[in-house]
């Protein structure tokens, strides 16, 4: 029988310093948002490190996974205005400037204006 001279088994970490076996930082970001929807960035951050974990957890990171988990507020479409006359006002259009479409339609006049007359 061979004797086993290794040293004794310590906690096995990952590559990044993290423990193998305990939940990564997203899975963490995500039990902590099962548990708590309105849980704030600093909150997870600090209930990271109170659980004696050496790297930090980044609020860009937080609110990452919650996106993705769909937690977080939807972004509301823009609404088209209408003015009273029943043209849509330059926000309606985006691409338009108040007062570009006269500039445009004399421009184009003259352009072929000059084109016919050489």
């Amino acid at each position: 029988m061979a004797k086993n001279n290794a040293a004794p088994k310590t906690a096995a970490t990952a590559s990044d310093g993290a423990a193998v076996g305990a939940p990564s930082r997203s899975q963490f970001i995500r039990d902590a948002l099962a548990a708590h929807p309105s849980v704030s960035p600093k909150e997870v951050a600090g209930a990271w490190r109170a659980a004696g974990h050496k790297d930090e957890i980044k609020s860009a990171l937080f609110y990452l996974v919650k996106g993705k988990a769909g937690l977080s507020k939807k972004r509301r479409k823009r609404r088209a205005t209408v003015k009273a006359n029943g043209s849509p006002s330059p926000k309606a259009s985006p691409g338009r400037i108040a007062g570009q479409s006269d500039y445009l339609r004399i421009k184009d006049n003259r352009r072929m204006y000059t084109d016919r007359t050489g």
